[in-house]
């Protein structure tokens, strides 16, 4: 008899387990990406979990997933403008997190981050890719004069690549 009521209450207890997990939300890639993604950068530069979660998903939100500029592309160059700071302001009058100074952009996250993608595209489509990112360092005027920037493109790709691999 005790045995009995010992495999009982064994499935009783696996079955509410089950249960519990099967109504656990899964998380889909993208949202697993996105976790992982702000917990790095929140580690790494600094930033309010929060801050840096609203960053990524608007990121994701407004870059294109399987073309330039994709979501780590995106944050690849938050990352090297302002280093994550929604509120950067430079000397040149640039800011935001994208340090957009084409027209009075805000430092709200998701315009700022939208307004920086907008631009990108609109770069992309006259250039290259790598083109693309030094002429949005370096204004797309200033890219056809034959300005180049070799050295943030570097630290575009080196930056890239360790959010992919993350």
């Amino acid at each position: 008899m005790k045995n009995l009521t010992l495999l009982c209450i064994i499935f009783i207890l696996s079955t509410s387990t089950l249960s519990i997990q099967e109504s656990l939300p899964k998380l889909s890639l993208t949202e697993k990406k996105i976790e992982r993604l702000a917990k790095h950068i929140h580690t790494k530069y600094k930033i309010k979990y929060k801050d840096v979660k609203d960053i990524v998903i608007a990121s994701f939100k407004h870059s294109n997933k399987d073309s330039f500029p994709t979501p780590i592309d995106t944050l690849a160059i938050i990352a090297i403008e302002s280093s994550f700071n929604k509120n950067a302001y430079s000397t040149t009058n640039d800011n935001g997190l994208m340090q957009i100074s084409y027209k009075k952009s805000s430092t709200d996250i998701n315009s700022n981050i939208k307004d920086g993608v907008f631009l990108l595209r609109e770069n992309k489509k006259f250039l290259n890719t790598d083109a693309a990112i030094q002429a949005y360092n370096l204004g797309l005027t200033g890219y056809r004069k034959g300005k180049r920037n070799l050295a943030y493109l570097h630290k575009f790709k080196l930056v890239k690549l360790e959010l992919e691999n993350i």
